[in-house]
């Protein structure tokens, strides 16, 4: 799954970016600037200690981890259209990272000067696990 997030594979690689972003849509009054390639527990606070300064208020996550698939055939030549180190895994939602990262949002929120918001966005093809546990406010 290719990602990109301020013209980098992840948010943390393109960080300049952001910031210079995150400052034209707070002169300007543009849209909502979210980071989100490679948001995870290992991530964010490095994400977030970088760009709530700049006016950071929301941030992108899947969320998700290739998962063995569960599938008993598995027919020689034809695949799920994965990379062939995934061809049979399944992305599914890691309810577990997205409450690490909520937390460490949660945590940032009541100390940053301006309110954040944690957008959720599951794959509508995760296998859900215990992410009903978490729900956005």
């Amino acid at each position: 799954m290719a990602s990109c997030s301020g013209q980098s594979v992840s948010a943390l690689g393109g960080l300049d970016v952001l910031r210079e972003l995150l400052r034209r849509s707070r002169e300007k009054g543009g849209p909502a600037i979210l980071p989100g390639a490679g948001i995870n527990p290992g991530t964010i606070c490095h994400v977030l200690e970088n760009l709530l300064p700049h006016g950071l208020k929301e941030v992108h996550m899947s969320g998700g981890r290739w998962v063995e698939g569960r599938m008993d055939h598995r027919r020689e030549g034809m695949g799920m259209g994965a990379s062939v180190e995934q061809e049979w895994n399944i992305w599914s939602t890691d309810g577990n990272a997205i409450g690490k990262v909520r937390s460490v949002v949660d945590d940032a929120e009541t100390s940053a000067p301006c309110s954040f918001n944690f957008v959720w966005v599951f794959l509508l093809c995760s296998l859900l696990t215990d992410t009903d546990t978490y729900k956005a406010r």
